[in-house]
């Protein structure tokens, strides 16, 4: 699906030993939402895996395995780093981001980063799988959910033209609400001086 985000990147080359600037999609908040979907983790936790520990279960195990561990480093109801078990086909994904992340320049440039930007976190920094393109921070949170409500509108479509089913809703359409209260958001023209009130897409 087509819910690239663009950036403009520096990438090595290796056969010269030169950089390129290159503007390129990067499909990591897609891989982001399809590991949270094949894992059934929060988003949050995929987002916070440490490109450096998240395969670090699968020293030994045959290539040709069914499932492997999977090194969670943060989780909304735990102090200490866990570990799951996911398909082969998302431990390919997850090597798919990190050979990604690794083409550019700036790969091994930022120090690690505290979880959620909180030096009072329980957890140990981090070197982001998901990385951001403009930080050592991971993905933001608005990037996947914006993802998120992109491949909605479009699933919806395609559902109800597969299965005939026309009464499925997986997004609503409404008024952007203020950030405080019920009521929505007023804005002025600048051409016409009137008042307006601009919508939102939202995930159901």
């Amino acid at each position: 699906p087509n819910v690239f985000t663009w950036a403009e990147r520096k990438v090595d080359l290796k056969e010269s030993g030169g950089i390129a600037t290159v503007y390129i999609p990067h499909s990591t908040n897609l891989r982001l939402l399809i590991t949270s979907l094949e894992t059934g983790l929060r988003a949050q936790s995929v987002q916070w895996l440490d490109r450096s520990t998240w395969d670090s279960l699968n020293t030994n195990a045959p290539s040709d395995s069914y499932t492997f561990g999977l090194y969670v480093n943060t989780d909304k109801t735990k102090e200490e780093p866990w570990h799951t078990y996911v398909v082969h086909r998302v431990r390919a994904l997850l090597q798919r981001e990190q050979t990604f992340q690794a083409q550019f320049s700036d790969a091994n440039s930022y120090k690690p980063v505290n979880y959620e930007g909180l030096d009072t976190s329980p957890f140990d920094p981090i070197r982001p799988l998901f990385r951001s393109p403009a930080s050592a921070y991971p993905v933001h949170d608005s990037g996947y959910a914006k993802a998120w409500v992109q491949l909605m509108v479009d699933f919806e479509s395609f559902y109800r033209k597969a299965t005939g089913e026309t009464h499925v809703r997986l997004y609503t359409v409404g008024p952007t609400r203020a950030t405080q209260g019920p009521s929505p958001v007023l804005l002025t023209r600048k051409d016409s001086q009137t008042l307006y009130c601009p919508i939102s897409i939202r995930a159901i």
